[in-house]
């Protein structure tokens, strides 16, 4: 009786220090899956200290009580991923502007302006920056009479700019941003003509972080849930 006790106890020893055994490498394993995960989290997500970046720029203005929309791109660095220093190219074109004793006026206004980008505020889902602006730029102005095209006047002026954007964020890399802002140009002519205020309301689509939306969800956390899978079945 004892032999055979000391047989089984023997044998459960020996089962129970190989399942053990298989556990600690099937956790071992599944440890080394998740610690290559977080690296290459880590990879993805690293902060960048300079970005290019390009912005497609589009303003609903007054322009003397006629509304009319500035088009414009902007091209920056990131910085630190929060705030941009860049350039920015604008063009107003406004083909009929009446004024008084109903004449037509065509408006054509090109303007250049050094921007910065502030970011003031920057949470998961919300973001505040404040930009302002400043440059030189270039109007032109005809007259519209009997169906033909005279010329007015043209000259330079200095535009100044400061605004405040407002992003919604329901995706880290897709939301809706609005603008709000104030518009000086200053010229000893027509100065009530181009000054006012602005506003933009438009799509939010960030490349950067798409990009890293990719790379984790689609590429890394696919390949990790796979090989999971693949081990333990």
């Amino acid at each position: 009786m004892v032999l055979i006790r000391y047989k089984n106890t023997l044998g459960t020893f020996i089962f129970c220090y190989i399942i053990t055994s298989w556990m600690y490498s099937q956790n071992n394993y599944l440890d080394s899956l998740k610690y290559r995960l977080e690296e290459d989290s880590i990879k993805i997500f690293k902060l960048k200290k300079y970005l290019p970046i390009l912005i497609f720029d589009s303003r609903n203005s007054i322009i003397s009580s006629a509304p009319t929309n500035i088009i414009g791109l902007r091209a920056g660095i990131l910085l630190n991923e929060k705030d941009i220093l860049g350039v920015g190219g604008y063009w107003i074109y406004l083909p009929f502007k009446l004024v008084t004793n109903n004449d037509l006026y065509e408006l054509k206004v090109y303007y250049f302006t050094l921007f910065y980008q502030k970011s003031i505020w920057n949470r998961r889902f919300h973001k505040v920056d404040l930009i302002g602006e400043v440059g030189l730029g270039r109007f032109k102005v005809h007259k519209i009479w009997n169906n033909e095209i005279q010329f007015v006047k043209q000259g330079n002026f200095r535009p100044l700019g400061l605004s405040i954007a407002y992003t919604l964020k329901p995706l880290k890399w897709l939301g809706i941003q609005g603008m709000l802002g104030y518009r000086w140009m200053l010229q000893k002519e027509f100065y009530d003509t181009f000054s006012g205020p602005f506003y933009s309301i438009g799509i939010w689509f960030s490349v950067k972080d798409f990009i890293r939306f990719i790379k984790y969800n689609c590429i890394a956390k696919r390949k990790y849930k796979k090989e999971i899978k693949n081990h333990l079945y």
